[in-house]
């Protein structure tokens, strides 16, 4: 893999401003390539943030010179990431081996990254499991964060419960 390939491209888009970032490989290890950041356009009248991605590329592959879009899309010359904490978050379940312990460690995580909680599951739920199947299907949630058996700890819990 040559030194280009191991490079990345990070966008990172709030409900503000959209960044984008070089960071390139060197012989001795990376550096920084460059920055732009343009309007997010997440609202009327564009109402698709994936504009204001591409600008912030386009802006990005101006100022520095370097393959940055192909097309319209990144370039897969450069490991692309991205994230988003537009739009309030992501709605998320939490579930933990024991739900004062773990459970509460896991809602408290998810909080803490700016996720929209809807509900905790654990072992020691009292609700029968069809019901709390039937709640996760009705809730369609983002994401799941389970929590426990940390370090070697209750791994086969964790597992059960997934």
């Amino acid at each position: 893999m040559g030194l280009e390939e191991e490079s990345y491209l990070i966008v990172d888009i709030d409900s503000r401003t959209t960044k984008a970032i070089l960071v390139e490989r060197t012989a001795g290890g990376y550096r920084f390539g460059g920055v732009s950041e343009t309007m997010t356009t997440m609202e009327a009248p564009v109402l698709d943030v994936a504009v204001g991605v591409k600008t912030a590329l386009a802006e990005l592959e101006g100022s520095t010179g370097k393959k940055i879009l192909d097309g319209d899309k990144p370039s897969a010359a450069h490991r692309f990431m991205a994230s988003s904490s537009t739009g309030g978050g992501l709605h998320m379940v939490v579930g933990g081996v024991i739900s004062i312990i773990s459970g509460e460690s896991a809602q408290r995580a998810a909080l803490g990254a700016g996720a929209l909680l809807m509900d905790q599951f654990s072992k020691d739920d009292r609700r029968p499991h069809f019901e709390k199947i039937a709640r996760l299907r009705s809730l369609k949630p983002d994401i799941m964060l389970m929590a426990g058996g940390t370090d070697g700890g209750a791994v086969a819990q964790v597992l059960e419960m997934a």
